[in-house]
Parts: structure tokens; C-alpha cells; sequence
């Protein structure tokens, strides 16, 4: 029985499967190798990974990397992704036939856990990582690691009963894995270690197993023994989770599982390029999901170019992802409420209309169409004019409305038509009924009776030329939406129209609908208003910024169950809910086969709800209760970020960052890279070219800033600070996502931190201050120069001229003896001498020409020959002068000439000397001066006050050097030293 109804149903239900799905493809364009895709994976970053037999490589969407050479992955001949797993930690799982590898959360580091061919990759149900591996030509193993933290720990090699692994198998409904070892016998592994019992093949219900396993017992009949190539097995580990699963082997075999059970038949017509691929379906409803080359998925132009799928892979948004020898396919379910009329295929539509005779369609075509239902066979009737408006008049009667100013009346029991003649040419194809008069409007109004089949027409004077959609008010008023505007007429008791009124100017409309007090206008070109007939205003303006698929809108229609809106565009259909003001778009992706529709061309079922929309490819019907699209959003994410690099310049590097822990990271930019690029991605991948993206970064922008399809937001010489990357996505409904943020720090250049404007205040502060310290300090010195040559003037100079004026006054008053002239004259002499010699030592001091320290050398030489050479005392002088030509403090020069004359004067004074040595010695700064004489006795008679050596250390000190006094029977030596002689 079941065999005869899969015989039946398999041709149709491949046949079916045509119209579910839309094939999306992506390969060589993108940048893939000419090997088949072997893994997919969807992270839960948002980016899905695609593992081949040349590289791994990464796609957002809009760009596929190549990460093989990011990471020290093997050479490309010998890589051959296997299986592709994330865990818990978002860590990605590469299983290849070189080894076994690990990427980070971030995918900036890439570690090898095995260096053995790994062959699968589960995972268990304690989220440990079980990989069947090759370690010898003839032997496997099973290794599992437990990555409970995201740092994997070591693996640890699991010991199958009875020898080595040979295979994996899902336990039904989830129960474990079932480890095959190379007698045949299954052993269940759950709950992290293997049962003691095992069994042969799979049979029974899924509570056989739970009680076999207890009693320690298992059946031994077998109704399907499962293939034995492990490339399967992978992909029905990862798609087998329904509870009713079909896959194919072979030519002849398909095996199934229903509610537990295991089945087995043999289909002798299926060809042999549908194995090696499965995917869940429901038998129970009878619905069978199958994809091969020849099921009737894809079209038949592209079945030679695709094959066999090699993996498949599902994601949120119910695309199936199917990976073929040149690249992936993607499979999306189109939306299975959406239906068309076959007999108007092909033809472009004028009127709809339904009653209780039928449904009628109108061609330009000047064909006429009725049928039952939209099932039934339609019966076609020859029109003579295009037709616009269909009235029912009664005992199967209809008035029949075109655009060239004409009426019939149309019998359907005799199948006649009968032309009226009209009082006026001026009536258009727009037609409407107040209940009593059916009315039909141009430059005026035909009011047609049908009653009486009388017709009046009404010179108006309307300021347009056609009317393509007319209300009826709760007043008994009509509302004329025409191409020049939107205008009120009222109606009479009697049935006699009134002065119209304007409501709106100077705006085309092509469609309207009113919902109470609120009529809802279709515009050509302006999008959907919503005009408050109370209040006689606009109430909302919608276009394609708010959601719209376009602005020029045909028809609408009104969903009183859920309060929602239908209307049609020239870009498809759309769905308009005004509580929460969405919109839901339809097109050639949920299975319209035209997406531009004409006006005046739709019509609603009271009884059952159906819509009918016309267009320039027949009509589109629909339940709007069986429309089940989702209206969920597609989620956003960072698909990379490309910043300058750190370590080469005019280089860029590239992170991917982990979108689990986007708010507590911060992108950290130095004041040198004011340039950062964010690639932006949707993770519905079907049609990214419909996507579109907004970003703002606050701190930058003051508003969000729609990026429209391009998915990239690149930001140039950014100022220092914080700031906040917030981006978002619409899908191709206009559905927006969760808003998601990036942290941003551009750091400040050093001269613009707030330590380096404080020092830098310093240093100008001290600068300043040093300025006029130093200043103040020059004019204290200068005062100091000052009254140092004014106290040597007083002290030696003034003393000196005042003993000259004391002995010239007392020779002028008392001449006494001649002979005491002589002496006074010498001693006024020598008293000018000294008195000249003081002036002199002081004029040198302050000589800025004499400043040098070979000029001291010099000067003190002069000095010493001077007052040595009248005593006939030879001099003999040693220099040793570092730096002769640097100039001397001008305190240091006096200082060191008083101290040397004074040597020289206790010398010449005290001793009876025969020679004085004289030494100067300069190095560094400082400086030596040595006075040394030899003497043979000490003269008679004199006396010593001590005052001399006392002055010369004195000035020493002040000097902030030495002094140093050393005396002999023969010998008297003065040495000082001086710290620092330089200006």
C-alpha cells in the first residue's frame, strides 16, 4: 500500500516542487574554486562558512573571503573541508582531511587540535564535540573534546565496545548517537559514555529501543540496513531532526523514518544522481520534501549544470542552502498563498468582478471571462469594447461598461448583447452604485436606472478627463479620485447630483478605498494618503521611505478581519497594516509571475474573503488568512572592520568582530589612523541586493544615514574622542532590525592631551618666570658690579687722593724745612702710583675687552714683574689653562687680582726673597693658582697685623672656593682654589 501511494504521489509531488522554491545561486562570479562545496555553516555571527576541497572560505552576502591563508591551515590540494560545526562559545569547528581545527569566537586566531584526517564532527547531548577520525589506513578512532569553556581542553579517546569505530548513526527523536563498531554491532553513546548492551541494524519503534535498551535486549529483525558511505551519514546526522525523515541510496532505495519507525523501499525509476542528500518532510500530512537533480526543484535548464547536492543546510528564514560541485544554491520557499488564474496568463487585465453567477475577468484582450470558482473551467464571452465596469441588473443580466462610451446589456441564458444608446458621450469607464442608480463618470454623470433601464446624464463640468475609482459616502455622496484630483458630489433625495465639491487639487489618483470616515488614496506617483473625510484633511502621506515596493498605486482593497489594507503597485503587491503602520511587500520571490498591475482591476470576495488583483500578466488570488509570510526582520551584523594597520604603514587590517559581545567591545584607534570602514551584512542572504542599511555615529551624525544598498559606512579624519556606531537593516518588506552598537575611541594626539596643555602651561610659566628671574638677577649683579667699584673707589682710591690732599695742604701751609721736601714730594709720588695702580686694577676689572682667562694670565704676569722686579726678585711662571679663551665672571677676575697682589705684597714686604713661583692651572670650570717664593731670612722690624690672610680667605670663600696658607723656615706658598671662574 505504501509503496503504490509513494508510485502515485512521487511524480506529482516532484512536479510541485517547482513552484515552491526559488533558486538563488552564487559561485564562480564570487570568487569560489572550480571543487564542490562540502560543508556550510551558519554562525551565529550572522556570516555563513563554506568549507570546499581547496580552502574555507567566508560570505556575508555581499563578499567571499578566502581564509585559508589567514591562518595556518595546510596547502589547498590536501585541506578538503569535511564538516563545519559552531559550539556554545561560537568557536568554529573545521574538520578536514588534513587535521582538525579550531577558530576563535572573533576568527582571529586559528589553532590544530588534530593532525589526523577527520572525517565527522557531532555534537552530543551534554554539548561535548565527538570527531570520528583516520588514524591509520585500516583503522579509526573517536576522540571528544569537552569545550566548556572557550579554551578546548585536550581530547580524550573514546574505547568502542568491540573494537574500533566504523560509523556514527542518530538515535530517532534526538536519544543519542549510535557507534558502529566492525562487527556490525551499534552501541548507543548518551549522556557521555556507551551502554553496555548493543544490537544489530535498526528496526522497531523508538519505545522498543528505550525498553530494549533497559531489559538489556535487543530485536534482531531488521527491515533497513543503513548505507555504509560516512559522507552521507554527515548530512543526515545534521538534517535528520523531524520526526519523519527521507533520504535516498542508490538507484533503487529510499529509506524512511516516521515516528520512530525505520522503513525501506525500492523505487526502481529514481536515477542515480538523487543519492547522498536528505531532508526532513511529513509524511502524516502528506508533504514530502525531496531535493536531487532530477525532483523538479530546479529548473530544467540548470539540472545538467547542478547534480547531485553534496551537503545542505537550513537557516532561520527556511532557505535551504545546498551545496553543489560549482558552488551553492539556495532554495527559498515562495509563498504558498499566492495562486493565479491560468486561463489569464499571459493577458492583461481590465475589470474583475464576482457575484453570485461567478467570478468575471476582463482582458484588453475585449475577452470576457466567467467561471464558478477559481478552479472551474471558464466560459469566455466576445466583447466588443474594454471593458471597465460589470453591473449585475437582474435574472442574469449584466450592464457592461467600456472606454469608448459605450454600454451593453449582457444575457447569459441567451448569450446576447444588446448596445444602448446613450443621451451623451461624455461617460468614462469608472462605475459605482448608491443602491438605487448605478452611476458612470467623465466630464459628467450618467445616472443609469436599472429598473427601468433609463439612463440622464448630468453636464458637470468636471475639471478632468478620466475617473478611475469612484466611493460611495455614508452620505449617499460620491467620491470621484480622478487624474486631476479628488472631488465630493452630492446626491439628492430625489437622485439628482449636485455642485461638486473640490477636496483636494491637482493630484492624480488612481485607486481609493473608504473604511468609514477614512478613505485611503492611491496616487500615480505620490504614494498611499490618508484623507479624514470629517475633517476634509490629509491625514499621512506613505512612499517608498516608509516601506512602499512604489509610488504609483493601482488598486486597494480592505482586509475587515485583521483591518489591514491590500493595494497594488507597478512593483508587486503590499500589505498595509495602519495600527502599526508596516508594510509587507510580495513580488516575483514569493511567486508572483508579474509584478506590475493595472487599475481598476481588483475585487474582494464578501463570502469567502478571496482578493483578486489584474495585471499585464493575468490575475494573482489569494486568501489574505493563508498569507503566513513572515513579517520578522532580518538581524544585522558587523561583517568586518577594516582600520589601518599598526605594525607597517599604508597597510590595513581586517577584524571580524563577535556580534555576542558587540556592546562590550571598543575599537580602539590611534591619533594617527583617522580612518575606519564598517561592512555591514544581513543575515537573510537570499536577495542581498534588496537589503538596505542605515547608520549613524553619534558624537558625528546628527541623523541616521540611510546607506541604501550599499553595506558600507567608512568614516575619514575623525576627531579625537568617544563615540557610538549604531547600524541597522531593512529587508526588501521594509522590515528594520534590531538596532545594534559598536563602541569607538580615537585617541588624542599627545600635544592634545590635557597633561601635555599642562605642561606645556608650565614650561611657558617657567620660561617667563625664568625670563624675569634672570633679568632680575642681571640687575642685581649689575647693582653688585656697581657697589663693588664704588666701595673699591671709596676704600682704596678715595683713602689714597685723600692722604695726597692732606700732604699737598700741609706743604702749602707749612713749608717747614727744606730738607723734609724731598720726602714728602717722593711720598706724594708713590701714594700717586698706588693711587693710580687701584684705579687701574679696578678699570681692568670691569673691562669687557680684558674678560678671557688668558687675559687674567696675563694681567697677573704684569702685575707680578711689576712689584717683583725693583726688589730684583725673579719670577717664574707656570700656565695650564684648558680653556683660555672663556670668558671670566667679572666678581672672579677682581677677587683673584686682590688675593695675588696681596700675596705678592706680603711676599715683597716680609721676606728677603730671591724668587717667587707662580703657578695657574685651569681644568673644567675651576681653577688653581699657586704663590710660592724661597727666602733667606725674614726682614727685621715689621710687623704683621694677620689682616692680609684673612681678607685673601675671605675672598676666597666668597669665591666659593679653598684657601690654604703653608709656611716654612725658607719657604711661604698661598694656594686657592675656585669651584667655577666661567660666565
Amino acid at each position: 500500500m505504501r509503496l503504490a501511494l509513494l508510485w502515485i504521489c512521487f511524480p506529482l509531488l516532484l512536479s510541485a516542487q517547482k513552484k515552491e522554491y526559488d533558486v538563488h545561486y552564487f559561485g564562480y562570479r564570487e570568487g569560489f574554486s572550480d571543487r564542490s562545496v562540502n560543508a556550510i555553516c551558519h554562525e551565529q555571527n550572522g556570516a555563513v562558512w563554506l568549507g570546499t576541497e581547496r580552502g574555507l572560505f567566508r560570505w556575508d552576502g555581499y563578499e567571499l573571503l578566502d581564509f585559508s591563508p589567514k591562518f595556518n591551515l595546510p596547502s589547498t590540494e590536501n585541506l578538503n573541508v569535511c564538516v563545519l560545526l559552531e559550539d556554545q562559545h561560537r568557536c568554529l569547528w573545521v574538520a578536514t582531511e588534513s587535521g582538525l581545527f579550531r577558530l576563535s569566537p572573533d576568527r582571529s586566531r586559528c589553532e590544530r587540535l588534530l593532525d589526523v584526517p577527520t572525517r565527522a564532527l557531532v555534537m552530543d547531548d551534554e554539548k561535548n564535540l565527538l570527531a570520528f577520525c583516520k588514524i591509520a589506513p585500516q583503522q579509526n578512532a573517536l576522540f571528544r573534546f569537552r569545550p566548556k569553556t572557550n579554551v578546548p581542553s585536550k581530547p580524550d579517546t573514546l574505547t568502542v565496545p568491540g573494537g574500533m569505530p566504523t560509523h556514527l548513526f542518530p538515535m530517532p527523536e534526538g536519544g543519542g548517537w549510535l557507534v558502529q563498531n566492525p562487527q556490525g554491532r551499534m552501541h548507543l553513546w548518551r549522556h557521555g559514555q556507551f551502554s553496555k548492551a548493543s544490537f544489530e541494524g535498526m528496526s522497531g519503534t523508538l519505545e522498543d529501543y528505550q525498553y530494549a535498551i533497559q531489559r538489556g535486549r535487543f530485536r534482531k529483525k531488521t527491515l533497513a540496513v543503513m548505507p555504509r558511505d560516512f559522507e552521507f551519514y554527515q548530512h543526515f546526522l545534521r538534517l535528520a531532526s523531524g520526526k519523519t525523515c527521507l533520504f535516498v541510496r542508490g538507484i533503487q532505495i529510499a529509506i524512511f523514518r516516521e515516528n520512530g519507525h525505520f522503513r525501506q523501499y525500492r523505487i526502481k525509476f529514481m536515477p542515480a544522481d538523487t543519492a547522498q542528500w536528505t531532508e526532513p518532510f511529513n509524511l502524516q500530512a502528506h508533504f514530502i520534501r525531496f531535493a536531487g537533480a532530477n525532483a523538479g526543484i530546479f529548473p530544467k535548464e540548470k539540472r545538467t549544470l547542478i547534480g547531485a547536492p553534496v551537503c545542505a543546510e537550513a537557516d532561520r528564514y527556511g532557505n535551504l542552502w545546498c551545496g553543489q560541485r560549482v558552488g551553492v544554491f539556495i532554495l527559498s520557499p515562495k509563498q504558498s498563498g499566492l495562486r493565479h488564474l491560468p486561463h489569464t496568463l499571459g493577458k492583461s487585465m481590465r475589470a474583475i468582478k464576482m457575484d453570485e453567477n461567478g467570478l468575471w475577468t476582463a482582458t484588453v484582450e475585449d475577452d470576457l471571462f466567467l467561471q464558478k470558482t477559481p478552479d472551474s473551467r471558464p466560459e469566455r464571452f466576445q466583447a466588443e469594447a474594454s471593458i471597465r465596469a460589470i453591473f449585475p441588473l437582474g435574472e442574469q443580466q449584466y450592464l457592461i461598461g467600456g472606454d469608448f462610451y459605450e454600454l451593453y446589456v449582457l444575457d447569459l441564458k441567451t448569450k446576447s448583447k444588446q448596445k444602448l444608446d446613450l443621451p451623451h458621450d461624455g461617460f468614462s469607464y469608472s462605475g459605482v452604485s448608491d443602491g438605487r442608480f448605478l452611476w458612470f463618470v467623465r466630464h459628467g454623470l450618467l445616472r443609469f436606472d436599472p429598473r427601468t433601464r433609463q439612463q440622464q446624464f448630468f453636464a458637470l463640468n468636471l475639471p478632468f478627463d478620466a475617473c478611475k475609482s469612484a466611493q460611495r459616502a455614508p452620505d449617499n455622496s460620491l467620491l470621484l479620485s480622478t487624474d486631476n484630483g479628488l472631488f465630493r458630489v452630492p446626491i439628492s433625495p430625489d437622485g439628482t447630483p449636485q455642485t461638486p465639491q473640490t477636496l483636494i487639487e491637482k493630484t492624480e489618483f488612481s485607486g481609493s478605498l473608504l473604511v468609514g470616515d477614512t478613505l485611503w488614496l492611491g496616487t500615480g506617483g505620490h504614494g498611499l494618503w490618508c484623507f479624514d473625510l470629517r475633517a476634509q484633511q490629509i491625514l499621512a502621506k506613505y512612499t517608498t521611505a516608509d516601506g512602499l515596493p512604489d509610488n504609483y498605486i493601482n488598486c486597494i482593497l480592505h482586509d475587515p478581519a485583521k483591518g489591514q489594507i491590500w493595494f497594488s503597485t507597478n512593483r508587486g503587491l503590499c500589505r498595509f497594516d495602519p495600527k502599526t503602520r508596516q508594510f509587507l511587500n510580495f513580488g516575483k520571490a514569493d511567486g508572483l509571475l508579474n509584478v506590475e498591475y493595472n487599475s481598476s482591476s481588483a475585487w474582494r470576495d464578501p463570502a469567502t474573503g478571496t482578493m483578486y488583483f489584474g495585471g499585464l500578466n493575468g490575475v494573482t488570488y489569494f486568501n489574505p488568512a493563508e498569507i503566513n509570510k513572515s513579517s520578522e526582520p532580518a538581524a544585522v551584523f558587523l561583517s568586518k572592520i577594516v582600520r589601518p594597520s599598526a605594525d607597517s604603514g599604508g597597510q590595513f587590517e581586517v577584524q571580524y568582530p563577535d556580534m555576542a559581545d558587540l556592546e562590550n567591545f571598543v575599537l580602539d584607534l590611534a591619533p594617527s589612523d583617522r580612518f575606519v570602514e564598517f561592512h555591514l551584512a544581513s543575515t537573510d542572504m537570499t536577495t542581498p541586493d534588496q537589503n538596505s542599511f542605515f547608520y549613524k555615529l553619534e558624537g558625528f551624525d546628527n541623523d541616521w544615514v540611510p546607506g541604501g544598498k550599499n553595506p558600507m559606512a567608512r568614516f575619514t579624519n575623525l576627531p579625537a574622542g568617544d563615540f557610538v556606531f549604531r547600524f541597522k537593516t531593512a529587508n526588501r518588506d521594509g522590515r528594520e532590525s534590531a538596532e545594534r552598537t559598536l563602541r569607538l575611541h580615537v585617541r588624542q594626539f599627545f600635544y592634545q592631551t590635557f597633561w601635555f596643555k599642562v605642561l606645556v602651561s608650565c614650561v611657558v610659566f617657567g620660561l617667563i618666570f625664568g625670563y624675569f628671574r634672570l633679568k632680575l638677577t642681571q640687575v642685581r649683579q649689575i647693582h653688585r658690579e656697581r657697589k663693588r667699584i664704588a666701595d673699591d673707589l671709596h676704600d682704596d682710591v678715595a683713602a689714597t687722593v685723600s692722604q695726597l690732599s692732606m700732604l699737598a695742604k700741609s706743604l702749602a701751609n707749612n713749608p717747614g724745612n727744606p730738607e723734609e721736601l724731598p720726602a714728602s714730594l717722593q711720598k706724594i709720588g708713590s701714594l700717586s702710583d698706588e693711587s693710580l695702580g687701584k684705579l687701574a686694577d679696578i678699570v681692568w676689572a670691569v673691562d669687557d675687552r680684558r674678560q678671557t682667562l688668558g687675559d687674567l694670565a696675563n694681567r697677573l704676569q704684569d702685575q707680578a714683574e711689576m712689584l717683583l722686579q725693583p726688589q730684583r726678585i725673579r719670577l717664574r711662571v707656570t700656565f695650564e689653562l684648558g680653556h683660555p679663551e672663556r670668558n671670566l665672571k667679572s666678581a672672579i677676575r677682581q677677587h683673584v687680582m686682590l688675593i695675588f697682589k696681596e700675596a705678592l705684597h706680603n711676599i715683597v714686604r716680609h721676606t728677603e726673597s730671591q724668587v717667587v713661583f707662580l703657578h695657574l692651572q685651569n681644568q673644567g670650570r675651576g681653577m688653581t693658582v699657586v704663590i710660592e717664593n724661597e727666602f733667606s731670612a725674614l726682614r727685621q722690624g715689621v710687623r704683621s697685623s694677620g689682616k692680609g690672610l684673612e681678607s685673601m680667605a675671605g675672598r676666597a670663600l666668597q669665591m666659593g672656593g679653598q684657601f690654604d696658607v703653608d709656611k716654612t723656615e725658607t719657604t711661604f706658598r698661598v694656594r686657592f682654589w675656585v669651584p667655577d671662574i666661567f660666565e
